[in-house]
């Protein structure tokens, strides 16, 4: 039997009344959508609609002038005019619920509105409810919603168990905040109190002053299912998900951290001390650190492995070549391993500038350059710049060739426009990238050949200005859907920019969201003319993992392009 615990309740009315006549003689011109059901609907109601509509056609006709009269948001009007064909009415509502169900402890948000346009005489409505529910039995736990659940066509829904990654009660309380905002002054008091009777009913709220609503819902659930758990518990919320991740943690007592040290290949004391003190759980990073210097080398440093976990920085899908192993010495190896620390512990080094320089080194050495060093280890800057660059210069000798990147034309029309005082440039040939490089003293001419990146140059002041950021973007497809990602954007020698560039970043972000979804986008082409005076060129086509590549392979076939990454 269900047991009603706490109940919110808010409507809000809106009511726009016109005048039966019109002073003027005639109607005005205007058109209507035929929707995909045939219903008319005038282009206020088109717009102004929720509903996503797929227009069949748009035709001329002429429509009664409404005249607004007044407007009011009493419910008595609502009431009143509610059969009034010369009225607008809509009301909308948004109830918060928290009730028990014998083990099933649930809040729910319902959502939604009813409303009827001027001159019509149906109403459209939305019916929505998001939820979660929690068996205090089993502890499992239950998120989702229904959306559109008036119509069978049209619902959405979606429900999650146990699956804590997604922040349940953080997302929840998000969406309650959105919809009673509007209602009441103190939305934020609501929401906490809402979310604080709920799991109180769950676990009693007495011994959990400390915890925040994610940490108590999570430990409720280790504890119902007799999962053992380390004081930092709520990290491993992010790795407990997937039926390997379940297989492994009953195979080992139910014990969390064993679990994710079996998951991972992890082994030693000292790694399952720092799994138990860790504040973060940078396990992809920790992984990377272990194939290019070896379990035996990390290990025997507790503080490089807690470290490690502790970083915020992330590698991503970029790691490090693995052919990169093989051709370190160990000395210059012990060089990497204090760069490594900072850049990951002491932030001194861009992340990328750090993945540049093994890559560099590597293609190099591929290239037959045997007698290679690796000298820099982070403790003289100047040093790692004058390394990183000459680097470059080498490389760029064996990649000889004038390239032309091929954009489509309104590119520079969005992309280089002015952003109050900074001027951005697209670079798109040999001259531009060599340029960028000579003055910014990094290795981008090294990446006019990845069809993926998009180089933008920023000066201040001016175009020909030396004051520059250089802007990397990566264009990629996820599920088909074209995105991009800003992953790098530095100053001169590599360094980070400071916080006058904020602005124009942003804002040529928002210019590239522009760009990738303008109908004209197409993705860029390649010319390459060749120290024998041969011309190569090629479309570029992303592949079925969603990145960008060369549709004829061979136009810039280098070692980079080989790699297996760590």
């Amino acid at each position: 039997m269900k047991e009603e615990i706490f109940k919110l309740n808010y409507h809000s009315y809106r009511v726009v009344v016109h005048y039966n006549s019109s002073a003027y003689p005639f109607s005005h011109p205007s058109a209507i959508s035929i929707s995909e059901d045939g219903d008319e609907m005038d282009m206020e109601s088109f717009f102004d609609d929720e509903d996503e509509y797929e227009t069949k056609k748009i035709k001329p006709v002429f429509l009664p002038i409404f005249k607004e009269n007044y407007t009011s948001n009493l419910e008595e009007e609502y009431l009143s005019n509610y059969g009034n064909p010369m009225a607008s009415v809509q009301k909308n509502y948004s109830m918060v619920l928290v009730e028990r169900n014998g083990d099933k402890v649930s809040i729910k948000l319902f959502h939604g509105y009813r409303r009827r346009y001027r001159g019509k005489t149906w109403f459209r409505t939305s019916k929505n409810v998001d939820y979660i529910t929690v068996n205090t039995k089993t502890g499992d736990v239950y998120s989702g919603f229904l959306h559109n659940y008036q119509s069978k066509k049209k619902c959405k829904k979606k429900i999650e168990k146990n699956f804590f990654v997604t922040q349940p009660t953080n997302s929840f309380m998000i969406k309650m905040r959105n919809c009673v905002w509007s209602y009441v002054h103190n939305h934020s008091e609501v929401t906490l109190s809402s979310m604080s009777k709920f799991l109180n009913e769950i676990d009693g709220g007495n011994d959990f002053n400390d915890l925040n609503f994610e940490e108590r819902l999570f430990k409720f659930y280790l504890d119902k299912k007799q999962v053992k758990y380390p004081n930092n518990f709520y990290l491993y919320s992010k790795k407990f998900y997937g039926p390997k991740f379940r297989k492994e943690l009953k195979r080992n007592n139910n014990k969390l951290v064993d679990a994710i040290m079996s998951l991972n290949g992890f082994s030693g004391k000292s790694v399952k001390k720092a799994l138990h003190i860790c504040s973060d759980l940078n396990l992809e990073l920790y992984n990377r650190a272990r194939k290019l210097f070896g379990d035996d080398w990390i290990n025997q440093d507790e503080n490089f492995i807690v470290k490690t976990l502790n970083c915020e920085v992330t590698s991503g899908s970029r790691g490090f070549p693995v052919e990169f192993v093989n051709l370190v010495s160990k000395e210059e190896l012990r060089r990497v391993f204090r760069l490594f620390k900072k850049v990951f512990f002491d932030l001194q080094l861009d992340f990328f500038t750090f993945l540049d320089h093994i890559s560099m080194y590597t293609e190099l050495k591929m290239f037959g350059e045997t007698d290679l060093k690796w000298l820099s280890d982070g403790t003289d800057r100047k040093k790692f710049t004058e390394e990183h660059r000459d680097w470059s210069d080498k490389l760029s000798f064996y990649k000889t060739g004038k390239y032309t990147r091929i954009y489509p034309e309104f590119t520079y029309d969005i992309l280089e426009q002015p952003l109050d005082g900074y001027y951005p440039l697209v670079l798109d040939n040999s001259m531009s990238y060599n340029n960028e490089s000579s003055v910014q003293s990094n290795c981008v001419k090294t990446y006019i050949g990845k069809p993926a990146s998009l180089i933008i140059s920023i000066r201040k002041g001016s175009r020909d200005s030396e004051e520059r950021a250089t802007v990397e973007y990566i264009l990629y497809k996820d599920n088909d859907v074209l995105k991009f990602k800003r992953i790098q954007s530095l100053g001169k020698f590599n360094s980070k920019l400071d916080e006058k560039w904020n602005q124009p970043l942003l804002k040529l972000d928002t210019r590239m969201l522009y760009y990738i979804n303008d109908k004209r986008f197409e993705p860029v082409k390649l010319k390459k003319e060749t120290s024998s005076g041969k011309v190569l060129e090629s479309d570029s086509v992303f592949s079925s993992d969603g990145s960008l590549r060369w549709f004829y392979d061979g136009i810039e076939k280098t070692p980079s392009t080989i790699f297996e990454w760590l």
